[in-house]
């Protein structure tokens, strides 16, 4: 595929994913919630060995689960922020090193982080946490890890 047209690719996707990002943030706490309460429900509902469980046993579940699913949701986003970043920094400056690459790419990830957690203290019930930064963060160096370990297969088959 042209160069150029895998630009636009990468970048086109890392402004749709913090546009997502955005909106997820802008959602109140009984919202953002409920969301992810929905997707644990949903889940539940399709696996054969939770059939037959009671009302009271699902419930004790989608607690014990829901931190875990909502803070795996924050470290998958940002991971496809990292890579779709990576992809931006490699495919505009390619004469960079390759650490270049990757450090721009958590460098954005990061900064995104913090502004996305500043922006939920003005979405009602939600707060800026420190650790969403963390858990963020980490999904956007796990991401441009994977798009750098993608660039260098291609590379290598190429050659």
């Amino acid at each position: 595929m042209n160069k150029k047209v895998m630009a636009v690719c990468f970048t086109a996707a890392t402004i749709a994913i913090m546009i997502v990002i955005f909106l997820f943030s802008s959602q109140n706490s009984e919202d953002s919630s409920d969301l992810s309460r929905g997707f644990i429900q949903r889940v539940i509902s399709y696996l054969p060995f939770l059939e037959h469980i009671t009302m009271e046993q699902k419930e004790a579940i989608i607690k014990n689960v829901h931190n875990f699913v909502r803070k795996t949701a924050h470290f998958s986003i940002y991971a496809a922020l990292g890579f779709s970043g990576a992809g931006v920094f490699g495919h505009y400056f390619p004469d960079k090193k390759k650490r270049y690459v990757y450090i721009c790419a958590v460098i954005l990830c990061c900064a995104y982080a913090v502004t996305d957690e500043y922006h939920q203290l003005f979405s009602n019930g939600r707060s800026g946490e420190l650790r969403d930064v963390c858990i963020d963060t980490g999904g956007g160096a796990a991401g441009a890890a994977v798009y750098m370990l993608v660039r260098k297969l291609v590379h290598r088959i190429k050659s």
